[in-house]
């Protein structure tokens, strides 16, 4: 590792203990780990917890820190997963469509058979892939009965994202939590979403980890199963302990 990362990730490290003034202008003394400029770097923490370090020259950038997502069993709303409740916040890292859709096929109609419903939050293409793959299963029947859902992502992200880039949790709460909340009321429900990989993929990193603690907020307030899923084109090493984080499984 570079040295000049290697003081920084040292740096970081201290700083998220002790979010002082005195360490934030020791990260901003340390050079960029990309343009090697001095007095270049900043830190914010976001409402997740974790910390956005920006070069201000050269716009590289790192999310560090922050919260992480309990295990089912473990305590807190997760100790519902041992009352028999299909809880779960999982990620996916695909290497493609085929590897993609074969885990989200698995995934959804096991939840089906077991007499729960499914909810896609998808592109048009992944929602055309899917159609093929579960119309076999007997799933697409229950499109008319509130067993199987889905909906575009880009266009449900347009519902509930802000000005600033950030998912605005009012509407969050009003459009996906509400749908969420009455086909969850009776049944079991094993979500599948890839708005933060649309996000992640637009350089909205900040965005994506947000949407992720409102996802999380949402299982505290009903319990059900998320799958997201991010396409391993579009994050590095870092990008995924971050994203493993915020999440409490990672699926092969």
């Amino acid at each position: 590792m570079p040295l000049a990362l290697t003081a920084l990730s040292v740096t970081l490290g201290r700083m998220l203990r002790t979010p002082t003034n005195a360490a934030r202008r020791r990260v901003a003394a340390h050079a960029c780990p990309c343009c090697r400029r001095l007095w270049a770097l900043s830190g914010s923490r976001i409402p997740s917890g974790s910390w956005v370090i920006a070069c201000k020259f050269c716009g590289w950038h790192a999310i560090r820190g922050g919260p992480r997502r309990p295990a089912p069993g473990t305590g807190g709303a997760s100790s519902r997963a041992d009352a028999g409740t299909d809880w779960s916040h999982r990620v996916l890292f695909h290497a493609g469509d085929d590897h993609l859709m074969g885990a989200v096929e698995d995934y959804l109609v096991a939840g089906w058979e077991a007499g729960g419903v499914g909810l896609v939050i998808a592109t048009p293409q992944h929602r055309t892939a899917l159609r093929d793959r579960l119309a076999a299963h007997g799933v697409l029947d229950s499109l008319g009965q509130g067993r199987y859902v889905e909906l575009d992502a880009a266009a449900t992200l347009e519902q509930f994202m802000g000005d600033d880039g950030v998912p605005d949790p009012e509407r969050f709460a009003t459009t996906v939590g509400s749908l969420v909340r009455d086909h969850a009321a009776d049944r079991t429900l094993r979500g599948f979403g890839e708005m933060v990989d649309l996000l992640w993929a637009g350089g909205n990193a900040v965005g994506a980890l947000e949407l992720e603690r409102l996802w999380s907020g949402l299982q505290d307030e009903v319990p059900f199963a998320l799958l997201c899923a991010y396409a391993e084109s579009h994050v590095d090493e870092d990008d995924r302990v971050e994203i493993a984080r915020v999440h409490d499984h990672v699926t092969a």
